[in-house]
């Protein structure tokens, strides 16, 4: 069995911002949940930023964390974030952690802001099997279009990514700042094996700051990441600068 939820309505102001919502309290976080089979159908002309699945944290200690969950196997659309962790913690200890995102279906106009799928201050995470396609659809985003990311100084652990297919991003701005990353993760470990990633396009004509981008693999001010890069298959699509 499953869930399907869509935003139906037609003003901006009124769409429907997050799908499936878990809040943790700063003592009691959100814990071993599945969120399985479900279809989730949004619209992101929202004036907020829409989300598919959202856990978000306000972790004052361990017991606060959204840990030891499961996605998977749900076909997410019409979303800036598709599935979405955001940990605003500044102490690795109260991370989320242990969470895993497989065999999910992403399509259609998604990865603004956050990203398809995205974390921000995670502790061992592991997306896998997960299929993020943009299927035909453009998008005008004066930003980077973003298909699996992660943000923030504190990630902890490890990541790994694999075995997901990441395709058709084609970001149509004409501004300097438009950007397309199918991956790009920041953490104290980082394993990325077996993706595909194909078709990706930035179609500004400005050369300055304008790029697309299969696998983004970089450091910050908090981490010195390693990691291991083998077997995935990048094609980008990138004519023009």
């Amino acid at each position: 069995d499953g869930l399907e939820l869509r935003g139906a309505a037609n003003t901006s102001s009124l769409l429907l911002e997050n799908g499936i919502y878990f809040v943790g309290t700063t003592s009691d976080g959100c814990n071993y949940n599945e969120v399985k089979n479900c279809t989730i159908n949004l619209n992101n002309s929202n004036v907020a930023r829409t989300f598919g699945i959202k856990f978000d944290s306000y972790a004052q200690k361990p017991s606060g964390t959204n840990s030891n969950n499961a996605i998977s196997y749900n076909t997410i659309s019409g979303a800036d974030a598709c599935i979405n962790f955001n940990s605003q913690r500044t102490t690795i200890l109260y991370n989320d952690q242990n969470n895993k995102i497989f065999n999910n279906n992403i399509v259609g106009n998604f990865g603004f802001e956050s990203g398809g799928i995205s974390f921000q201050n995670l502790t061992n995470t592991e997306i896998y099997n997960n299929t993020l396609d943009g299927n035909g659809v453009t998008a005008n985003y004066a930003g980077t279009l973003k298909g699996i990311y992660t943000v923030g100084l504190n990630c902890g652990g490890y990541i790994k990514c694999y075995n997901n297919v990441i395709r058709n991003l084609v970001n149509t701005s004409a501004t300097s700042s438009a950007r397309v990353v199918g991956i790009g993760i920041v953490a104290p470990e980082v394993q990325l094996y077996n993706n595909m990633i194909s078709n990706l396009k930035a179609e500004s004509t400005i050369n300055t700051g304008t790029y697309s981008c299969g696998m983004q693999i970089s450091s910050n001010s908090t981490l010195n990441p390693v990691y291991h890069v083998y077997h995935n298959s990048v094609h980008l699509s990138q004519i023009t600068p």
